[in-house]
């Protein structure tokens, strides 16, 4: 589940509810959610904009080296195998020795 998908729905509900207020007393009446006054101006414009708070899907920054090849490269060199170093297996991927702990940490626990 996303960030804050809880939080933009009370949003959502509470704009639908209460059409006939400002910006500025929807943000305030809302500034108890737990979220930076920013975001909560972002969200009501794109509530306005798109009738809807949520996340277009895509957005975000894109993947460059936790590809899924490079994944399925990383799994396949510690496959079964100990004593393997992961600073030359982050020179063979192209990346940072701490960044092939962090793949390894997150698509190889079962």
């Amino acid at each position: 589940m996303a960030k804050h998908v809880c939080k933009r729905a009370i949003l959502d509900k509470f704009i639908d509810e209460n059409p006939n207020l400002t910006r500025s007393q929807v943000i305030s009446a809302n500034k108890n959610l737990g979220v930076h006054q920013a975001t909560l101006y972002r969200w009501y414009e794109r509530k306005l904009q798109t009738d809807n708070t949520a996340r277009f899907i895509g957005t975000g920054r894109p993947i460059k080296i936790a590809t899924k090849s490079n994944i399925r490269r990383i799994k396949n060199f510690f496959n079964q195998r100990s004593g393997r170093s992961q600073t030359k297996c982050a020179g063979k991927v192209g990346c940072h020795q701490t960044y092939v702990g962090r793949i390894l940490k997150k698509y190889t626990m079962s």
